[in-house]
């Protein structure tokens, strides 16, 4: 047998080899949604959503969910948007899907899925869920022994701990702003406050903390996970070496703008910090301008030690005057929340 012989079959070994893996592919594609969803986290019953907050479904892709050429959703019929696969908010094979406000209806909804392999083949698996926009009574207590929030971004969980019942990102799920909705968005003035152990950090930079005004994330592009948000928070951020408040906008891939102020403190691993937080505004409803007031306090109750008020009102950064919801947020950190209380308080 000749060189040229050799490397001919070769050659269509390797071809027969080739078709053999993508019909496989596709045909596999086609057996079982489990291959395309390895999971979807049950998202429990959904509360109100306004503006640009949404249901949001968390899950895990599949072997085959991730090697496809595309995907798009849509909730009872409306508009189709699509899944992008990069995104910080993402880990690396999670799937998350933001059901808008406006395609939301009361009682239960459904949203399909159809994924696109690389030949063209489609498959559509269908995820339901309860959406009960019920208002609800102030105050708010958050009690993790028998309660679960619900989840915004990532894989939370409720577990017994020394310290008692805490909820937190499952280990090793930590990642780019893990959030849950403690409060539905309301008007007016609020106070949020909740103890919070510090583990570690599993990145840089990070943080922890609450977000006492969450207007959700926006993007003028149909498309999930999307990339803008409106926020007012108290935390720990290690960027600023501290506790502090921000108040930041950012419209889909544009530049966000943010205000801030801190009080430089380190952390110590392991130990526990109250953080109380409140938020008022607008504050000129007839211009309608941003103006809000955010202030928070930290605590360290082992030692006793607790902070001046950090303040910060701020008009510069385009807030809008619409309700907001309340979260907790962590970024990168092993963290576990105690107990939440929300109340409204007096302008």
């Amino acid at each position: 047998m000749t060189v040229k012989q050799i490397l001919q079959r070769l050659l269509i070994a390797a071809f027969a080899s080739v078709v053999v893996g993508l019909a496989t592919l596709e045909a596999t594609f086609l057996v079982g949604p489990e291959h395309l969803v390895a999971r979807f986290d049950p998202p429990g019953v959904i509360g109100l959503k306004t503006g640009d907050l949404s249901a949001n479904l968390n899950g895990e892709r599949g072997v085959f969910g991730r090697l496809h050429d595309g995907t798009v959703f849509r909730a009872n019929n409306g508009g189709w948007r699509a899944f992008v696969e990069k995104s910080p908010r993402l880990s690396s094979g999670a799937i998350l899907l933001e059901v808008p406000s406006d395609q939301l209806i009361p009682g239960l909804n459904e949203v399909e899925v159809v994924f696109t392999s690389f030949l063209g083949l489609t498959r559509q698996i269908n995820v339901p869920f309860e959406y009960a926009p019920e208002p609800v009574s102030f105050p708010i207590s958050w009690d993790w022994s028998r309660d679960m929030a619900e989840v915004q971004d990532g894989v939370w969980e409720r577990r017994e701990t020394a310290e008692g019942w805490r909820l937190g990102p499952v280990e090793g799920a930590e990642g780019y702003d893990r959030l849950v909705l403690v409060a539905p968005p309301f008007d007016g003035p609020r106070r949020v406050t909740v103890d919070v152990t510090f583990r570690k950090n599993t990145g840089r930079p990070f943080g922890f903390g609450v977000i006492p005004l969450w207007g959700g994330h926006n993007d003028p592009d149909a498309r999930s996970p999307r990339r803008g948000w409106e926020y007012a928070i108290a935390w720990y951020y290690d960027v600023q070496n501290g506790f502090g408040v921000e108040l930041s906008r950012k419209d889909g891939a544009r530049p966000h703008t943010t205000v801030r102020k801190y009080d430089a403190r380190d952390i110590v691993e392991g130990e526990t910090y109250r953080i109380i937080a409140e938020a008022r505004g607008p504050l000129d409803v007839t211009t309608g301008s941003a103006g809000y007031s955010l202030r928070m306090q930290w605590a360290h109750p082992a030692s006793g030690q607790i902070s001046d008020w950090i303040e910060l009102t701020d008009a510069s950064v385009p807030v809008t005057d619409q309700p907001h919801a309340v979260a907790l947020v962590a970024h990168r950190a092993a963290v576990d929340f105690g107990p939440v209380f929300v109340e409204r308080i007096k302008p």
